[in-house]
C-alpha cells in the first residue's frame, strides 16, 4: 500500500459548499463504485478504510481528485477529530467480508458494534444522514463447519449493528436507514473469496466444469452492483426513508 500513506486530512477539505460522505469500506469492492458515482455527483467523498479486505488499488485511480481522500483508519478506534462537515455516512465497512465469505469474524464483529457506534456518533454530531449496509437474512449461530461459523458470525454482527442503528434512529433522532444487501456481483468482483456466486463466475471465466454445492438448499440473490450503488443513493437522497429497512436483493434462485 505504499501510495496510501494519510492518516490526517486536511482540514481544509470540510471548507466547502459541496456536500460531504464519509464511505466505511470505501476501498471495497461496492464501497469504490459508489465513491465514483458521489463523485461524479459533485459529493466529496472521504473513504475511510483499514484496507484489510478492501484494496487501496479500487480507488488509486481517485487520488487525482480533489473532492476524493482516501484515509488509512480503523473505525473501531477514534475517529478523526478534524471533520467538521458531513452530510452522508456510509457504513460498507464489515459487510464486504461477508459477502465475500472471508474468515475475518473478530474484525467483522468489532466493525459492527465498536465501529457502528463511531460512526453513528459521527452521523449525530454532524446531523448527517447515515446507512448501515447489512447482509440479506439471518440463520442460527453454529454451523458444521468453520466456514458456517463465519457466516453465522458475520450475520450475527449485522443483526447487532441493525439493532444498534435502530436505537439510535429512536432514542438520539439520527437519520438513518438500513439496507440488506443480496449476493453483489459485477466487474471488479473479488473472484477468490470462495463466495459461491465467485466460484461459478470464476469456474465460467476460465472455462472449468461448474461445480454446485451438493445441497439443493443453497440459494442465491444476485444483485448488481451497480444497482445497490443506485439503490444507496435513492435511499440517502430521497425522503420518506428516514428510519426505513430496504431489502435490495435479487429474485431467490437456486444454485442448481
Amino acid at each position: 500500500h505504499e501510495f496510501v500513506v494519510n492518516r490526517i486530512i486536511p482540514s481544509g477539505f470540510f471548507k466547502t459548499s459541496l456536500p460531504i460522505a464519509v464511505i466505511a469500506g470505501g476501498a471495497g469492492f461496492i464501497g469504490s463504485y459508489l465513491c465514483r458515482s458521489l463523485l461524479s455527483k459533485n459529493i466529496k467523498v472521504v473513504c475511510m478504510d483499514n484496507l484489510q479486505t478492501g484494496s487501496g488499488e479500487n480507488a488509486q485511480d481517485l487520488l487525482e481528485n480533489k473532492n476524493f481522500f482516501l484515509l488509512e483508519s480503523d473505525i473501531n478506534k477514534s475517529l478523526p477529530k478534524n471533520i467538521t462537515k458531513v452530510d452522508y455516512v456510509i457504513h460498507l465497512a464489515g459487510a464486504e467480508a461477508h459477502l465475500n465469505s472471508e474468515d475475518v469474524s473478530i474484525e467483522v464483529l468489532e466493525a459492527n458494534s465498536i465501529g457502528c457506534k463511531n460512526l453513528l456518533s459521527l452521523a449525530q454530531g454532524n446531523q448527517a444522514r447515515f446507512l448501515l449496509a447489512s447482509a440479506n437474512g439471518s440463520e442460527g449461530y453454529f454451523g458444521k463447519t468453520r466456514q458456517e461459523e463465519v457466516n453465522f458470525s458475520h450475520k450475527e454482527a449485522k443483526r447487532f449493528a441493525e439493532a444498534l442503528v435502530s436505537e439510535y434512529f429512536q432514542k438520539k433522532g439520527v437519520d438513518a436507514r438500513i439496507m440488506r444487501l443480496g449476493d453483489v456481483y459485477g466487474p471488479g468482483m473479488p473472484l477468490s473469496s470462495g463466495n459461491i456466486l465467485a466460484d461459478l463466475i470464476k469456474q465460467f471465466l476460465y472455462n472449468k466444469p461448474i461445480v454446485v454445492p451438493n445441497n439443493n438448499q443453497v440459494n442465491l440473490y444476485p444483485v448488481f452492483v451497480q444497482d445497490v450503488v443506485e439503490g444507496i443513493e435513492k435511499s440517502l437522497f430521497a425522503s420518506g426513508t428516514r428510519g426505513a429497512v430496504i431489502s435490495l436483493a435479487g429474485a431467490k434462485i437456486s444454485v442448481f
